[in-house]
């Protein structure tokens, strides 16, 4: 599935992240997820994009980590959609490991940005952060009650997935997403995601079934944390 006329996918490029940045904040900074993790995002909205930016730059920078983007040609190209997806740790080459100069490069991006949270730190509180990580670690866990151990740790993660608000309801969602599961169909791998509140129905469309929640504990007052799962698919589509 193509994009409409006038859109492109394409993988990213550093100089996307504030684009990517903003994105995020248009399309989740409304989700009581983000209020969760990031009790002070209202207050310091300025630091709060700040915060995502340098979060995506270092990102972009560990190895497995995936963005691809959606342009918008009539925008000169500006962004106006992203998937971040990860990439199972066993797909990673020795020589993306290694002996690329990305592989050399992004050690040292990673300790330019948090060089930069030392020296000018936001006002955002990320304290709450790492509750995310933690119960999509039981998570990983229960699907285990759904996928073979072996076929799980092959899974690419869709972690972000974001159409710009005005645009959506055109097809470029789908667009978007089918381009990054064609990848997926490619490596004979599954894939899963926690969807923000409204949105099953979207990625059910695309094969994506709900095996688990990830709106407990300390998420309990989250309408979203559907964990839905698409097991491998054996036969790729033409693009």
């Amino acid at each position: 599935m193509l994009p409409p006329a006038g859109y492109r996918i394409r993988p990213s490029r550093p100089l996307d992240l504030d684009a990517v940045g903003g994105l995020y904040v248009s399309c989740f900074a409304h989700d009581a997820i983000v209020d969760l993790l990031f009790p002070t995002h209202r207050d310091c909205p300025r630091d709060f994009r700040v915060h995502m930016y340098r979060h995506y730059q270092r990102r972009l920078w560990t190895p497995g980590w995936v963005l691809t983007v959606l342009v918008d040609e009539a925008r000169g190209g500006l962004p106006v959609g992203f998937a971040w997806w990860r990439r199972p740790e066993g797909d990673l080459t020795l020589a993306e490991r290694w002996f690329t100069s990305y592989a050399w490069l992004a050690p040292l991006k990673r300790l330019y940005v948090s060089f930069k949270d030392c020296l000018w730190p936001t006002a955002v509180l990320a304290t709450n952060a790492s509750i995310l990580g933690r119960i999509l670690a039981t998570v990983e866990l229960q699907l285990l009650e759904v996928s073979p151990p072996r076929h799980l740790a092959a899974a690419w993660f869709l972690s972000s997935f974001a159409v710009l608000p005005e645009l959506q309801g055109r097809g470029l969602g789908a667009a978007l997403l089918c381009h990054g599961l064609r990848r997926v169909d490619r490596n004979s791998a599954p894939s899963w995601l926690v969807g923000i509140g409204g949105v099953d129905y979207f990625y059910a469309r695309h094969g994506f079934v709900e095996v688990a929640r990830a709106n407990v504990e300390e998420l309990a007052g989250w309408e979203g944390g559907t964990v839905m799962f698409r097991h491998s698919k054996s036969h790729v589509s033409p693009a």
